[in-house]
């Protein structure tokens, strides 16, 4: 038993650590000290955790099955939506206290096919954690959680440029731009889907370079790729997303003109404001963050 049992055991129970240390009356610094390794844990630290739980917690480890797949398919999920309709600082919290409960669900020993599923749904999480701590400034931090989520979907190729084509994007955030170009550059992705995405962010990356062909161009692959998306058959990993389907070219393309107007190149302003206005009008409730984005970058376009 150690201290990443402990801590899967209190959060697949749903109990915080303010709550942990509630019950079991030990300090939440000591409890934390305890779960992260930096304290020994003794037989009466068990005990504690059984009673508090109303769990029997073994020595030896016990084995991760399907169930716990579809609990952390869910967990994704729900993580998912919250962060579309309130935004990536909304969520970073939730999704680093689910991706402590992963770590420990991936430390444990499973068939391989609950392991293929288990890191399947494990990089979802990265990669959601890795963009809630992007939107939350925690740069750093979404890079680790993105790395995570690269490794753990290299088996799947889908998955894998759905990270990376995420990735990119992060690393325009940083300031990053050729970098993301030839990340992106690298890959080949197969569903148009990914396609859209890819060349969307490849837009933005050569707005951040003020390169206004280049935009141009990747504006327009995106949106060929954009109007060969079947929504009926979109690879699973994009299926969250599907919500506001009309507005997601608008959208990607409208915050890449955005990008050079403000660097002062004027052909981009119209262009932005039409592209913003018309993702404004096709997103709905569900995908409220993504309305108040563009409803910024709107705004911002008046003062131009």
């Amino acid at each position: 038993m150690n201290g990443a049992d402990l801590r899967t055991a209190r959060v697949a129970a749903g109990v915080s650590l303010s709550e942990m240390s509630r019950r079991t009356h030990f300090s939440k610094a000591y409890l934390g000290h305890l779960e992260t390794g930096k304290r020994s844990i003794g037989p009466e630290h068990i005990r504690a955790y059984e009673q508090a739980l109303n769990v029997s917690l073994s020595h030896e480890r016990h084995s991760v099955g399907v169930t716990d797949v579809e609990l952390l398919s869910q967990a994704v999920n729900v993580v998912t939506a919250l962060g579309l309709r309130h935004g990536g600082m909304a969520i970073a919290d939730m999704a680093r206290s689910h991706w402590g409960w992963t770590e420990g669900l991936l430390n444990q020993s499973m068939p391989d096919n609950v392991r293929k599923g288990l890191s399947w749904q494990a990089a979802r999480l990265a990669n959601r954690l890795g963009w809630s701590l992007s939107e939350a400034g925690r740069k750093t931090q979404a890079t680790t959680a993105y790395t995570t989520a690269l490794d753990l979907s290299k088996h799947d190729h889908g998955l894998h440029a759905a990270v990376s084509v995420d990735l990119a994007k992060h690393k325009v955030g940083m300031g990053h731009p050729q970098e993301a170009l030839t990340l992106l550059d690298s890959l080949s992705p197969k569903e148009p889907v990914h396609q859209f995405t890819a060349n969307g962010v490849a837009s933005l990356a050569a707005a951040t370079l003020g390169d206004w062909q280049g935009t141009v161009r990747y504006v327009g692959l995106a949106d060929e790729a954009w109007s060969r998306v079947e929504l009926s058959n979109l690879p699973e990993v994009n299926r969250p997303y599907v919500s506001g389907h009309e507005a997601h070219a608008h959208r990607d393309a409208g915050r890449a003109f955005h990008v050079l107007a403000l660097k002062g190149e004027k052909r981009a302003v119209p262009l932005a404001g039409q592209r913003l206005e018309l993702a404004v009008s096709m997103f709905g409730p569900d995908r409220a963050n993504a309305v108040s984005q563009c409803r910024k970058r709107l705004d911002s376009l008046a003062t131009l």
